[in-house]
């Protein structure tokens, strides 16, 4: 028994961590893709245009899937901190009436969006067994901390209600409206970063196979939308 509790003590403490820089982790299993798709281009990269459109709709699932979320939940449920955990409720309705932990959820198809636009099964299969460890562990513990903060409230919840892969059956409505202005404001970072990836890799993609997707092909349109984006909403949020 004790051993068990000190296991799951250094799982929390572990995720504790990995939630402090969460945003930086997948630049770890990021940059070793780099290098051996650099090495051995054979085994990656395509440039189909309806392989990059299905790996943007995977992305834009993941995004809206966070923007949806952010959208209906009240201030002080979800936060963007990032040095500790932070609730001073807890949000039971809406999308998190179907998963526990959607936002997760979004960022792991956003990225699952990037790793297929690599073109390479293997390369996806172990990065998404990476991004499920340490989210693992970042869930164990912000389930932890939200046990000891709210106690049976949240063990009744979570006991309804899946970890991660939603069960849209059980959707309960919330009465929140939609807010896009925060929903801009907080994630135009995120947005911007989004296609900023996806231009970076196929300029990547044209530089190892000298072949042009859509991207490339109108490279000049997709940066000046970026940009025009970023300033506009930068420039509302400054002002607001």
């Amino acid at each position: 028994m004790i051993y068990k509790m000190s296991i799951i003590k250094s799982n929390i403490k572990l995720g504790n961590k990995f939630f402090k820089y969460r945003t930086y982790i997948p630049f770890l299993f990021i940059v070793p893709l780099l290098i051996i798709s650099y090495i051995t281009p054979q085994l990656f990269f395509t440039t189909d245009n309806n392989w990059l459109l299905l790996c943007f709709f995977v992305t834009c699932i993941g995004q809206c899937i966070r923007m949806f979320t952010l959208g209906y939940t009240p201030k002080g449920t979800s936060g963007r901190n990032t040095g500790r955990q932070l609730a001073n409720s807890l949000n039971t309705k809406g999308i998190y009436s179907t998963v526990r932990h959607p936002l997760y959820l979004g960022n792991y198809l956003i990225w699952l969006g990037l790793l297929l636009f690599f073109y390479n099964i293997h390369a996806t299969i172990y990065i998404t067994f990476c991004f499920y460890f340490y989210y693992y562990k970042i869930m164990l513990a912000e389930e932890d901390f939200l046990i000891k903060k709210f106690k049976n409230e949240y063990v009744d919840w979570a006991s309804k209600v899946p970890t991660f892969l939603p069960n849209i059956f059980i959707y309960e409505k919330t009465k929140s409206k939609f807010n896009l202005k925060k929903v801009l404001f907080r994630e135009y970072l995120n947005i911007s970063a989004i296609f900023t990836s996806y231009v970076l890799i196929s300029v990547y993609t044209h530089h190892m196979t000298k072949k042009e997707n859509f991207i490339y092909s109108n490279l000049n349109y997709v940066i000046l939308f970026i940009l025009l984006f970023f300033i506009i909403v930068r420039f509302f949020k400054k002002f607001k």
